[in-house]
């Protein structure tokens, strides 16, 4: 009988083929629902800070897209990032 020269990579293979097969046919549990950071928003933030109230700007869908600087008193209002660059002031609001 003449024998056959041994092949180590086939055992390597078939090992990688079953690895895989096992892998892949195994259930996934989803990683726990982790919660966004809450980071605040700068602009809303000096709004509160100095004494004004913050509103959502709802959009056509009903969703908020912007938010205004609400001087309760006079009614008046300023987008919340051009209050924070000085660009929009509101009545009675801290000096720059």
């Amino acid at each position: 009988m003449i024998s056959q020269p041994r092949q180590p990579g086939v055992r390597l293979v078939a090992a990688v083929v079953w690895l895989l097969a096992a892998v892949c046919s195994a259930e996934l549990t989803p990683a726990p629902h982790a919660e966004p950071a809450k980071i605040p928003n700068p602009a809303v933030r000096k709004c509160l800070d100095d004494g004004y109230e913050p509103q959502a700007v709802l959009g056509p869908d009903g969703l908020p897209i912007d938010h205004n600087c609400v001087d309760k008193s006079s009614g008046k209002a300023c987008e919340v990032w051009k209050y924070l660059r000085g660009d929009c002031r509101l009545p009675d609001a801290p000096p720059r």
